[in-house]
């Protein structure tokens, strides 16, 4: 039967038909997901240059693209030409006009719209339709959504089922052998003789095209089997089932209800766009209904977002605080929700009284469940940002007191949809799947373990628990499983900081000073500086009489993270306590490692006699310890202080000794550490080619163990050795590729040497306004931070400066050079990248 569709109805058919939801169409043609929704619902057209592409992401045939536009390009609401099966690609009507009328329902009418969920509900009607799926159930948390969501979706089947839709609420209903009654009372079946309800129901329904909407399944889920015989002996009838949890029956489809969609708080897309966020517009379109006045400004966008995103996209939990608005504003609000069960309460009087607050919403299934799963629920609580099911038995049942197996129980509530998975083994996260709570559910939890008494020992045990993780991680954070660990830590990382939080403030120093010292490695690899530094500096406030371990440990690695940013001087100090510490527990191992960088820290101020003394004094620790590792790391060191200070010989008589070691170890990260620096020894006493020998294969074993620091350095001795030979091209593209890396890693000193490599290369190619700029730049960094430039790098630098000077006159240079040394960086970076930027105007 041929069928006359508007445009939006072919597009949206289309769309499906394709496999493409909104989001994903609305990036192809470059608009909103609003936009589309708009344009299928005949409330807007696209604009040409969308048309056009529509019609190419969608498959229009060539000769029909121009009757296509104009079809497009019709006037939304006016009279809209007939489009018909085979029209433009086959275009179709999404459903099938019914040949019923409206069938009788008892549907809930809602008195608000379904906002952000058009996607989901054509979804969900597809699925209903097809002919394999008799029974859908729609799972999530409570607030998430689904009644309303599966009345919508009822409603606009409605046509579909000429013997009627039926919304059948199982809110009050807890025994499950009453559910066959529920549903006879609302069909209209009534009980008499000796004939069963369930028999009835059969006879009824069994020639009817019906569709049955059971609602909060959860309570009453050992029904499920009575459900799927009578769906058995009624062939043409459906169910759509909302429930926690799933029927695991033979036959059910499974849909988690997902959060409604939210913006990224970190990076706010413009205010048009971000009103056409589904949890954004949720939020004004309650606000406005209690405050007319209320609309989304730039004043309060931020708040607006970060208060859905703290309410995890639930749209009860953001109906609910939208409606304080009448009493306070966004910013207000958000200031509360720290405590945001207690803030959301008052919802509607005619909603349910499990849905007049969170809490009651959260608090009805919780009641649901056995003694043991409300205790396992409580517990888990103390995890933050998800865990793993290792940590959930060690934390949540450590003396064996719960009488459920935790990963069974863990199960039990990811069934009823209290918990969720967020990562499988299979998505690469690891050898295990993680689990997590939405954060409202998080806190409820939170609460009831207060309520039972049991707050204190389970922080405790999480606070050992990820102790000894933290712990047990460290050795292995350097080498071929560093990634494998890294990646597991940063996984834990909601968990360490928890951890962290609770010891501070509970007093439990040592449990604070082992944790903030094992993962000082990790804050400084995967870039936490600036929070690594506040929780070490915030360990060390600490006052603690007695020297340990963990303590040194902790101004080391604070020590580490001030160098890296550019602190140096309080970098110095800290090393300072670390030594003085392991000095005085006869650390030998923790000495040598501190007196590594205390080396490296004074190489760099150019202090390089000094440098040498305390290389050397690691060295020798090496060797007490037999510790080959720490030996080669202390001559590598030596190998860089002489190198600095200009005794080129010694320099590569010393990283020859320790190439020696690290080859007998086959570690290619001290391979390449040691042959990088044999390379510059040699590059800066003439020998250019055997040192670009050397510094490829040093490049390539960095690239293999993924060491960013050391690939950043060798790419700029590379483009210094391009410069050396007259290759100006090759040498500029190498510092880009260098300071990229540095400008990724952060660090003045590193953008600073990439500045001043491609304010060498400006001069090499003539570029003498450029290069003084650039040279401005470069050293007013150097003077930032006290870091002097090596004195074997000097005259190259000098022969290229004289040279871009002789391009100029004093003026020009002068005024360049100054230009230069004010620039914020990001516009040198930019500039010295060659990137388009107004600095050089």
């Amino acid at each position: 039967m041929d069928v006359a569709t508007t445009f939006g109805e072919w597009l949206r058919a289309r769309r499906k038909e394709f496999g493409y939801t909104q989001e994903e169409l609305a990036d192809m043609v470059g608009c909103s997901p609003a936009t589309i929704r708009k344009i299928e619902s005949g409330d807007r057209r696209p604009s040409r240059q969308m048309a056009e592409l529509l019609a190419e992401y969608l498959e229009v045939p060539q000769e029909d693209r121009a009757a296509f536009i104009r079809m497009a390009r019709s006037e939304p609401g006016g009279p809209v030409t007939a489009l018909r099966p085979g029209t433009f690609g086959n275009g179709h009507a999404p459903h099938a006009e019914p040949e019923h009328e409206t069938p009788a329902s008892n549907l809930p009418i809602g008195l608000t719209p379904l906002i952000g969920r058009e996607d989901t509900v054509d979804d969900l009607c597809d699925r209903l339709l097809r002919d394999e799926v008799r029974l859908l159930t729609l799972t999530g948390p409570p607030g998430i959504g689904k009644t309303r969501l599966a009345v919508e979706v009822a409603s606009q089947l409605a046509d579909h089922f000429p013997d009627g839709v039926f919304f059948v609420g199982l809110s009050t209903v807890t025994d499950p052998d009453l559910v066959p009654a529920a549903i006879a009372q609302v069909v209209g079946v009534r009980e008499g003789g000796s004939q069963s309800v369930t028999a009835a129901l059969v006879e009824h329904m069994r020639d009817r095209r019906m569709l049955l909407l059971l609602d909060n399944f959860e309570q009453v889920v050992s029904a499920a089997t009575a459900v799927g015989a009578l769906l058995a002996a009624c062939p043409t009838v459906k169910a759509m089932v909302t429930s926690r949890e799933a029927l695991n029956i033979r036959g059910e489809r499974q849909f988690p209800v997902p959060p409604l969609h939210l913006p990224n708080t970190a990076s706010l897309p413009p205010l048009d766009a971000l009103a056409e966020y589904p949890a954004v517009q949720l939020f004004v379109e309650r606000a406005a209904s209690v405050q007319p006045t209320f609309a989304l400004t730039e004043d309060n966008a931020r708040a607006v977002a970060t208060l859905c995103a703290r309410l995890d996209g639930l749209p009860l939990a953001i109906e609910l605080v939208a409606a304080r608005v009448r009493l306070l504003g966004p910013a207000q609000l958000l200031a509360r929700l720290d405590h945001r069960l207690a803030l959301v309460t008052g919802g509607q009087r005619d909603l349910p009284e499990r849905q007049q607050t969170l809490r009651n919403a959260i608090g009805w299934s919780y009641d649901l469940l056995t003694h043991e799963e409300q205790a396992l629920f409580a517990r888990l609580g103390v995890f933050v940002g998800g865990w793993a099911a290792a940590a959930a038995e060690a934390v949540c049942n450590p003396r064996g007191d719960l009488e459920i197996d935790v990963l069974g129980g863990i199960e039990s509530l990811l069934n009823k949809s209290l918990v969720q998975i967020s990562s499988r083994p299979d998505d690469g996260d690891g050898p295990e799947a993680r689990f997590t709570m939405l954060e409202t559910i998080r806190e409820y939890a939170l609460e009831q373990l207060e309520a039972r008494d049991e707050a204190d020992d389970t922080h405790q045990m999480h606070a050992e628990y990820y102790l000894a993780l933290a712990g047990a991680a460290e050795p292995h954070l350097m080498g071929a499983e560093a990634e494998e660990w890294l990646g597991m830590l940063e996984s834990d990382h909601d968990n360490f900081r928890a951890a962290l939080r609770w010891a501070l403030d509970e007093g439990e120093h040592e449990i604070a000073l082992g944790i903030a010292g094992a993962l000082g490695r990790f804050w400084s690899l995967y870039g936490y500086l600036t929070e690594g530094r506040r929780w070490l500096d915030e360990v060390m406030s600490r006052r603690s009489a007695a020297a340990t371990r963990d303590r040194a440990r902790v101004f080391q690695w604070a020590a580490a993270l001030a160098r890296k940013q550019d602190s140096y001087e309080e970098a110095r100090d800290l090393y300072g306590n670390s030594l003085i510490l392991y000095r005085e527990l006869e650390d030998l191992a923790g000495t040598g490692e501190v007196l590594e960088h205390l080396a490296m820290l004074n190489i760099l101020k150019g202090n390089y006699d000094t440098g040498i003394r305390l290389a050397e004094e690691a060295i020798e620790m090496g060797r007490k310890l037999g510790d080959r590792y720490r030996l080669t790391r202390a001559l590598y060191m030596l190998a860089g202080a002489a190198i600095y200070s200009g005794d080129l010989a010694r320099g590569e008589s010393v990283a020859r000794e320790g190439l020696a070691v690290a080859r007998e170890m086959d570690n290619s990260e001290l391979i390449s550490y040691c042959i990088n620096a044999l390379g510059v020894a040699l590059h800066w006493q003439g020998k250019h080619e055997e040192a670009g020998r050397l510094y490829d294969e040093a490049l390539q074993r960095a690239r293999v163990v993924n060491d960013p620091v050391n690939i950043a350095q060798i790419l700029a001795n590379q483009a210094e050795l391009a410069l050396h030979v007259g290759d100006c091209e090759e040498s500029a593209e190498l510092f880009r590729q260098s300071l990229r890396y540095f400008v990724e890693l952060g660090g003045t000193l590193g953008i600073s040497e990439g500045v001043m490599g491609l304010a060498m290369g400006a001069s090499c190619r003539g570029d003498g306004e450029l290069s003084a700029v650039l040279h401005g730049a470069a050293e007013a960094m150097r003077r930032q931070i006290g870091t002097p430039i090596p004195p074997f790098v000097r005259p190259l630098r000098g022969s290229y400066l004289q040279q871009a000077k002789s391009l100029l006159t004093e003026a020009e240079w002068q005024a360049a050079w100054d230009r230069g040394a004010a620039m914020p960086p990001e516009e040198v970076v930019a500039l010295a990248l060659g990137e388009e930027i107004a600095a050089r105007a």
